[in-house]
């Protein structure tokens, strides 16, 4: 990836002062930057999504030069020329750019590939919620941006949940009248409650020692793929165990009625056990070298009771989100062609069948099983 590696020094900067190598270095920076943005550029999406306004990056430019010209490069004290060269790299490159709007799971790829190592530190860092959900994006930076958004949300939730009791309705009534005061208030508090207890859920999940990951072994541990409290009333979440960029192998479950974020525990220890059963089983067929990686897809909203599954809006609304979520496994694969798993339980069965029929080309979608309750 040469745009997220850092150019050598030339021979003339080993002879510069050290204010002179950081200038150098953020000559370099300014030049790796602007290879980047030329390769984004020549990518489909950046034609169509615009990877950013000309006026952003001459904006940046301005500001960059303008710091260069009144010698605001600086070496910080720095002790060789080389850590010098790299302060000043760090002070050459443009911000990062936000991703196209409406993209397609490879046009996300494209953007996350286009940008060099600072520029992601400075997404993952300040716009955490631009990549967390994003398909295509590799599953290890969309789980840091999303674990670190749970304390950023937990602390927007709490200041709505602060507003809205300080908003609830005086409730001295009494007489024929006490139940006919409007209960809108009310609901949208015990949301905001629910989706706090959500993220508590989510971080001890996380938190737990099988869910731990490590680094010494990527296959281990569980990958917060998706969280997003703003887009209904329950909390959505996807849940990956294994390294799921780099099996073979990877099972996407999709849930069915009554399932929430308290079901997602109980949810990751299937995965596991699913896991497990898939690697003995290719482990017995002498093909003991392939990796598994399972999945627990509840970004969506299941119907909350059997009444409710009578239904099929949950499920319309949920299919193209699953078919882009399938075609961003494959994407952001390191794989050529991973074999993806679509299983779905009782509602989530009809869910993931919509999915399946999604036209869009390139279907990655292997196999596909879905179970009832017994």
């Amino acid at each position: 990836e040469t745009a997220n590696s850092d150019p050598p020094l030339t021979n003339a900067t080993a002879t510069r002062p050290l204010s002179d190598a950081a200038t150098t270095g953020w000559e370099q920076g300014a030049d790796l930057t602007k290879g980047a943005v030329a390769t984004a550029s020549s990518t489909e999406w950046s034609l169509t999504g615009k990877l950013r306004p000309g006026s952003a990056i001459d904006d940046d430019a301005a500001t960059i030069l303008g710091r260069a010209a009144r010698g605001e490069i600086d070496d910080f004290a720095a002790g060789s020329i080389d850590v010098a060269a790299a302060y000043g790299q760090e002070q050459g490159h443009l911000t990062a750019p936000s991703p196209p709007e409406n993209a397609t799971p490879l046009q996300n790829r494209e953007y996350w590939d286009a940008l060099d190592r600072t520029q992601r530190d400075e997404v993952l860092a300040k716009n955490p919620q631009w990549v967390g959900n994003l398909d295509g994006i590799p599953a290890d930076v969309r789980h840091v941006a999303n674990v670190d958004r749970i304390d950023t949300e937990r602390a927007r939730l709490a200041e709505l949940r602060a507003q809205q009791e300080a908003d609830l309705p005086d409730l001295h009534v009494s007489g024929p009248f006490a139940d006919t005061y409007d209960q809108a208030p009310f609901r949208a508090l015990a949301i905001t409650e629910q989706k706090l207890r959500d993220l508590d859920t989510l971080a001890q999940i996380l938190d737990e020692g099988a869910n731990r990951l490590d680094p010494a072994d990527p296959s281990r541990g569980a990958r917060l793929l998706v969280l997003d409290t703003e887009s209904s009333d329950v909390t959505r979440a996807a849940l990956a165990i294994g390294d799921v960029d780099n099996a073979d192998h990877v099972a996407v479950t999709t849930p069915g009625v009554r399932t929430t974020v308290d079901s997602l525990a109980g949810m990751a220890d299937e995965a596991r056990l699913l896991r497990a059963e898939a690697e003995n089983q290719l482990d017995l067929a002498g093909r003991g070298a392939e990796s598994v990686a399972t999945i627990a897809w509840l970004d969506y909203d299941p119907p909350a009771s059997v009444v409710g599954a009578l239904s099929a809006d949950a499920a319309h609304d949920a299919a193209p989100r699953l078919a882009r979520f399938y075609e961003g496994l494959d994407v952001a694969s390191t794989r050529p062609d991973p074999h993806i798993t679509a299983l779905g339980h009782s509602y989530g069965s009809y869910t993931q069948a919509l999915a399946l029929q999604d036209p869009a080309p390139g279907q990655p979608v292997r196999s596909a099983e879905h179970t009832l309750n017994s």
